[in-house]
């Protein structure tokens, strides 16, 4: 029977990662002269590969549509909106196509960082995990998150057409597919790489406190035998995964600053959608509910993204209250100086997951984001307001001039509908 391979814990995620290009790598398993798995795998680069080939499909497909894009999406959304409410949200449309566009190419540029950090992880899991059951959880949350995703796809793709082919009256049907699918693959895409993401941060942090077990037990047996060595060992796999965590950072670092970026966005821009459509016709809550639907999405991949750093950066952490409550006296020379320096490294040098060394991948980030959100969110309302203060001003000007006219008793009157744009223009021509 071969060994347990580190692939078979998220192999969902990753199968999906590869079918949508989000990372163009195949899984390549050693075997034994038995054809067994020798519970090694590499995710290698291969030109002729099917992962590589949608990858680079996806790729020149967004490139293809993103020049032509802003136009479509405004020409469409014009049937809809007007004034600063099309410009919003015919540019929040476009920026998860480029958002989209630019993950794709940013995991093709940076796969060899993903393939390094795999196998470095692997290595460690092999040293330290390879028989433990502490990572049963994540391959069940794996296959339960594939399903999710999968049925979550069919329903965005569903809800996207009908919603479209409701307030868009007469686009052609093949024009609508093709403008649902694109948007369908703007959400689907970045929900994966957040997955992805999350489920490489489990790993992570699973093989982290597992150092943190094992160096508890270690140090319970202060007089075993070549205790120094043992702790040596274990500060060594510990730098191991910090150097693990890099690679994956190098890798992930841009996308997941950019679709912070992009949610943020979308999620100002979707509260606002929602406040400012009026639900009580049937265009309006169709509308609400798509905008709706992307908000859930966005705030979806800002929490996966956020609480994956900061379990990373928890756990790396997690061997500093354990050397901290080692009682040096009683301990030789040569452990307390492997104490000394493994906490010295966990103090002075805090592992943490960082996007492209701007900012922390961790919760503190919900509150700056949050601020910066609701700040645009009050900027936008207001002023939705003052056009519509300064639109109330002119048709109560020009219904007071109306009113000031002398009209024959005999002639018939005629009534002009005074709220629409149209209307207004033609009454001030007239007076």
């Amino acid at each position: 029977m071969g060994r347990r391979c580190l692939c078979d814990t998220i192999k969902p995620i990753l199968k999906l990662s590869q079918l949508l290009g989000v990372i163009p790598l195949n899984l390549d398993h050693e075997k034994n002269s038995a054809g067994e798995k020798t519970g090694s795998c590499e995710l290698t680069f291969n030109w002729k590969s099917l992962s590589t080939f949608l990858n680079t499909s996806f790729i020149f497909f967004f490139l293809l549509i993103s020049p032509i894009a802003h136009s479509e999406i405004r020409d469409r959304m014009s049937i809809v909106f007007s004034g600063t409410d099309l410009y919003a949200f015919s540019l929040q449309t476009v920026a998860m196509v480029l958002e989209t566009t630019i993950l794709l190419t940013v995991g093709r540029l940076y796969q060899g960082k993903f393939s390094r950090g795999w196998s470095s992880l692997n290595e460690v899991f092999h040293a330290i995990c390879d028989s433990a059951d502490d990572l049963k959880q994540i391959k069940l949350g794996s296959y339960i998150t594939a399903l999710i995703i999968m049925m979550e796809g069919v329903f965005f793709f569903i809800f996207m057409y009908l919603t479209s082919h409701r307030v868009l009256l007469y686009q052609s049907c093949t024009a609508l597919l093709i403008g649902t699918f694109v948007i369908s693959l703007t959400l689907i895409i970045p929900y994966i790489m957040s997955t992805l993401f999350l489920f490489i941060c489990l790993l992570i942090r699973s093989h982290f406190l597992k150092i943190s077990e094992m160096l508890k037990t270690v140090v319970t047996k202060q007089n075993s035998p070549k205790l120094s060595s043992k702790i040596d060992a274990l500060r060594i796999l510990h730098e191991q995964l910090c150097q693990t965590v890099t690679y994956f950072e190098d890798f992930f670092g841009f996308q997941v600053l950019l679709t912070l970026c992009t949610c943020c966005f979308t999620v100002t821009v979707g509260a606002y959608a929602c406040i400012i459509h009026d639900t009580s016709s049937p265009q309006g809550k169709e509308l609400t509910g798509a905008w709706g639907m992307q908000l859930y999405c966005a705030a979806i991949f800002i929490l996966l993204i956020l609480i994956s750093g900061q379990l990373v950066t928890n756990a790396a952490a997690s061997p500093g209250p354990v050397l901290n409550a080692i009682p040096l006296t009683e301990l030789d020379q040569l452990s307390q100086i492997q104490v000394t320096a493994f906490l010295s490294k966990i103090s002075a040098f805090p592992t943490k997951m960082s996007a492209v060394k701007i900012t922390t991948i961790s919760t503190t980030f919900l509150a700056s984001a949050a601020t910066n959100i609701t700040t645009y969110l009050l900027v936008l309302m207001q002023f939705k307001l003052s056009v519509e203060n300064r639109f109330d001003d002119d048709v109560e000007n020009l219904t007071s001039q109306v009113g000031g006219f002398e009209m024959d008793p005999s002639t018939e009157p005629i009534f002009y509908n005074v709220t629409t744009p149209e209307s207004l223009a033609f009454l001030t021509e007239s007076l």
